[in-house]
């Protein structure tokens, strides 16, 4: 993944189901849907030793969208970096609103200067977490 740039990582796991939900409906099964969440099973995967780095997960339709920053040893987390980050996804077509979630409100506030402190991993992983749980509340319950 490029750094400092929105990129799209392919969301499968709501493909998958729904092209394999009719046939165990079919037979009897019912099945239950759910994902990794934010914490991509590979691509975003942490190995000890490795430096982390600030970045943002954000579910939509088909992908996640993923920023990845600075080491946080070399400045990741600076509220400069941070509010541009956010600015590049609140000014992207991809972003749902400042009021569709929690962490949308967050990324927000952080784009236009209205919360001056940037978080840390933990913040970020929960901003990311709430988006995503309140897009496939939204997602599943269109479905039905």
């Amino acid at each position: 993944m490029e750094k400092h740039n929105l990129s799209l990582l392919p969301r499968v796991e709501s493909k998958l189901f729904n092209k394999v939900k009719e046939f165990f409906d079919n037979n009897g099964v019912k099945l239950v849907y759910s994902d990794y969440a934010i914490n991509h099973w590979s691509f975003l995967e942490y190995i000890p030793g490795m430096p982390i780095s600030f970045n943002i997960r954000y579910s939509i339709d088909d992908a996640y969208v993923i920023y990845k920053g600075d080491a946080i040893k070399k400045g990741g987390l600076n509220i400069n970096k941070v509010a541009e980050a956010s600015s590049l996804l609140v000014n992207s077509a991809y972003f749902l609103g400042k009021d569709y979630s929690w962490g949308d409100a967050e990324i927000y506030k952080r784009a236009v200067g209205e919360i001056k402190k940037p978080g840390n991993t933990t913040t970020w992983r929960a901003i990311g977490t709430n988006h995503h749980i309140t897009f496939m509340v939204n997602h599943l319950s269109n479905q039905f």
